[in-house]
């Protein structure tokens, strides 16, 4: 299931409907969140009927300026409505009868001062949230001069400010495939045209944690001059392959661990031939020895708690030993747990006594998410999505590239390629080496 999100510059435009229904059709859209419709919301209701979809939530536009829409399908998704104004919706996201999370839609007024209204009201709202919170749309604004291409200089003040307001509420931009630039501006005399990352998706550390599958697209820019984005909610690669081995730096906490490799190193083999069958060893005592840290951090918890409930019925010495014990071993699980994530983060400080554990998992989320390659161009100059063809399309890509172009090559004797030496350049020749020979 998937929400777009698009400044369509006008939704009462015929053509802005036919091109809606094409984005929804295509890529399972069960929430629209226009703005700038520049149109009343009874305008609304070809749009609703053309895609089928059953709600709506409005915010009127100002004459012939601003307008938010969220249209959503009642038989897929669930919102409520928390707050609103001329520049934002802020909403509750439900689906799946059991996932939920906040939404907020920004149209931000191109005028400054009005924005900086909203930007507070924004700020307001992020100070008690403790659930998954995005706040996506036309920002208006950009955080930095690489956001920009063309026109005039970037206002390095604005973009500071920007990025403070993002900072202040606890969010960061979401990386997203497709146009660099969303938003296509004039061109002015004698200045290349303007393009901007005005549209963006920004999450808070929830949400990224909850929904770290999660794409986000730009898709075509067509009859506006903005890109319209897709969040693809929980994108789950679904094809399987076998994990790369990898040591685990954890497994140095266990006491247990350098008995095992003690008894099961052997160091009278070359060294490459120990590790390949080292390995499979290491995967069993990984299973049944050492275990899944998450797993046993939770039974951990539940232990405490049971030992805890039954304490405050009759107490005793034993049941204290016993709690002492299952609480060393809880602190003991989650530093291991806290060194699993530090290695696969692959950051490189840590705040000593610190329980991190989130700030690399985080970090882990954010580096998957830019390493993940989601499609390709094929050799049609289209697209590529599905798993399977890009693993093929790989393949092939680096077989024509390494393969011999000529499997039978003939030696080709060119006499210009080395020049004939002359007679007193050969007598030379001789007469030196056999001056170095006598020496």
């Amino acid at each position: 299931m998937s929400i777009l999100i698009w400044n369509c510059r006008g939704a009462a435009n015929s053509k802005i409907g036919r091109t809606l229904k094409l984005f929804v059709d295509k890529n399972d859209v069960g929430i629209v969140i226009l703005l700038e419709t520049r149109s009343k919301s009874d305008k609304c209701n070809s749009i609703l009927k053309k895609l089928k979809f059953g709600k709506a939530i409005f915010e009127e536009a100002n004459g012939f300026s601003g307008g938010l829409w969220v249209i959503w399908d009642s038989r897929k998704f669930m919102v409520q409505l928390i707050s609103q104004s001329t520049q934002y919706i802020h909403m509750k996201i439900e689906y799946n009868h059991f996932e939920s999370f906040l939404c907020t839609a920004i149209y931000a007024s191109p005028r400054e001062e009005q924005r900086q209204l909203m930007w507070n009201d924004v700020k307001n709202i992020s100070q008690g949230i403790s659930e998954p919170w995005i706040i996506a749309g036309d920002f208006n604004d950009i955080k930095s001069s690489s956001e920009k291409k063309g026109g005039s200089r970037t206002d390095l003040t604005k973009c500071q400010r920007f990025s403070e307001f993002l900072e202040a509420c606890h969010v960061e931009d979401v990386r997203f495939s497709g146009s660099t630039f969303t938003w296509q501006g004039p061109k002015w005399d004698h200045l290349d045209r303007i393009f901007k990352k005005l549209d963006k998706v920004c999450a808070n550390i929830f949400w990224r944690l909850k929904f770290e599958n999660t794409e986000v697209r730009s898709l075509p820019r067509i009859n506006s001059d903005h890109n319209p984005l897709l969040i693809k909610l929980n994108a789950i690669n679904k094809t399987w392959q076998e994990r790369l081995f990898r040591f685990v730096a954890a497994w140095l906490d266990n006491p247990k661990f350098l008995d095992f490799m003690h008894e099961k190193w052997n160091g009278s083999k070359e060294i490459n031939k120990m590790l390949y069958d080292l390995t499979p060893h290491l995967r069993y005592w990984n299973k049944t020895v050492f275990g899944d840290i998450i797993r046993r951090k939770e039974t951990l918890f539940r232990k405490i708690a049971d030992i805890q409930e039954i304490r405050s019925q009759s107490d005793s010495i034993m049941l204290q030993d016993l709690e002492k014990q299952i609480q060393y071993e809880l602190d003991q699980t989650l530093d291991q747990e806290e060194m699993l994530w530090f290695q696969k983060s692959r950051h490189s400080w840590i705040v000593d006594g610190d329980k991190n554990t989130r700030f690399y998992h985080l970090k882990t989320i954010i580096r998957r998410s830019v390493n993940k390659v989601s499609r390709l161009r094929n050799d049609s100059n289209g697209w590529i999505e599905d798993p399977v063809e890009l693993k093929t399309h790989v393949c092939n890509f680096y077989r024509r590239l390494f393969q011999e172009e000529n499997l039978h090559r003939k030696w080709i004797s060119s006499p210009s390629c080395w020049p004939d030496l002359s007679m007193d350049e050969k007598n030379e020749m001789i007469k030196s080496s056999k001056i170095s020979g006598d020496l």
